[in-house]
Parts: structure tokens; sequence; C-alpha cells
């Protein structure tokens, strides 16, 4: 029993992946350094996820005002609490297609994510993963075995990627982009890196009261990140 623990605090060095100690792989029988995965074909599709912005495309995690007077982003910025945040939600929408944002009430937190940084891209949303306190190596466990914190098992684990136009193929459901917020931690290859926070979003849905509220959110929001840019859709 002590071999296998042993053999399991070794494997699983790290939060998520321990670095692989050969960073070369052969593509098209060249040798080269990876950006994000030794795995082509992830490699290919995390290489899809650079430049949101030319395509008119953003990463935002959905906030409520219920959520931010529970929370810590009522008392720090919102890089610092998601700096320390293993896994939390994103969710993937067009600046020219209100109708992409799947969140119903509150605004989004407008981010800058590294591809690295993403675990992985669903269709629908399929909850966080597993995090349990009596194991540090629980977190590395639940990813690749996809229990998800109701218990629910995500076929194939939580690291799964599509591309963003994939993604978006799939209407009238909310898309979930899960997210590595920590910095310095192997998901994939790459090391994760800090995550910035680039504005918030607010949508029109032509409901008074909701608005109201989404606009106190914001005027709260500004207090603890002075000059958050405030984008229309």
């Amino acid at each position: 029993m002590t071999d296998l623990k042993s053999k399991l605090a070794t494997a699983t060095s790290s939060l998520l992946r321990r670095r692989p100690a050969n960073t070369k792989v052969n593509m098209h029988g060249k040798a080269c350094t990876p950006k994000y995965s030794l795995d082509p074909k992830l490699e290919q599709r995390l290489t899809t996820w650079e430049d949101l912005d030319d395509r008119d495309l953003f990463l935002a995690h959905p906030v409520t005002l219920e959520c931010f007077l529970s929370s810590d982003l009522s008392r720090r910025t919102a890089e610092d609490v998601i700096e320390e945040c293993d896994v939390f939600s994103t969710s993937l929408a067009s600046y020219g297609n209100p109708a992409s944002v799947p969140w119903t009430r509150g605004v989004g937190l407008i981010l800058d994510i590294n591809p690295q940084n993403i675990l992985g891209t669903f269709t629908r949303p399929v909850g966080l993963p597993f995090h349990g306190r009596t194991s540090k190596y629980q977190l590395a466990h639940s990813i690749e075995a996809g229990i998800s914190q109701s218990g629910k098992i995500i076929k194939g684990g939580y690291r799964k990627i599509m591309t963003p136009e994939e993604l978006l193929k799939y209407k009238n459901v909310g898309n979930e982009v899960l997210v590595i917020g920590r910095p310095n931690t192997h998901v994939h290859f790459a090391q994760t890196r800090k995550i910035n926070v680039k504005g918030v979003v607010i949508v029109n849905r032509n409901d008074s009261e909701k608005l109201r509220e989404d606009f106190n959110l914001i005027r709260l929001l500004r207090v603890q990140n002075p000059g958050l840019e405030v984008y229309s859709m």
C-alpha cells in the first residue's frame, strides 16, 4: 500500500499533470516543441482559441448580483479571485450576436484567457469537476475520470477541446468552457498563465428591472475593479 501511494504521489506531482520530461515531438518528420499539448490533435484545436478578438468572439464568466454579494468578488479584484480558482466556468459568445450569450441574468466578465488554460469545452453545462478535500490529488483524478461535483460522470473525462466555431454551431443551448484559473499549472503541456479581465458585457434583454439590477452590479464591480470597461450588446 505504501508503494502504491508513493507511485501515485510521483505520478501526480503537480495539481493536474506533471510536466513531461521530453518536450520534443515529431510533426511531419520535423522535431519541434508544441505550444500547448503533446497530442497533435489537441495542439491543433487549442491553437484555434488564439486571438478570439480577431473573430469577434469572447470568453466570459457570468456574474449575478447575488453571486457578487456572496463571494470574494465583492471584496477583491476579479483577477485576484480568478487567480485562486482551480477550475471555473466560462461561456463563448460573439460580440455581433447577442443571442449567442448563454446566460439569462447578470453580466459577463470578459476574460483574456490563454489556450493552455482551457481545460475542456462542452456544448451544454456539465458542472465543475469534483474537488475533494481529503486528498490533494482528488481534482486531478476527477478531471481524468470525468467526475463532476454532482456525481455525474463525464464520459471520456473533462479534457475535451472543440474549436470555437464548432462550439457555436450548437444553438439554443448554453455552452460551457471550463478554465484553470491558477497560473503555473500544467493542464496539457504548457504552463497556465494569469488570466486578465478585459471588461464587462451587459446584454439588453428589454427588461427594465433586470437592466437596473445589471447596471447596479456593474457599479459595484467597478468599485473593486476601477476602470473596468463596459460593453453593451
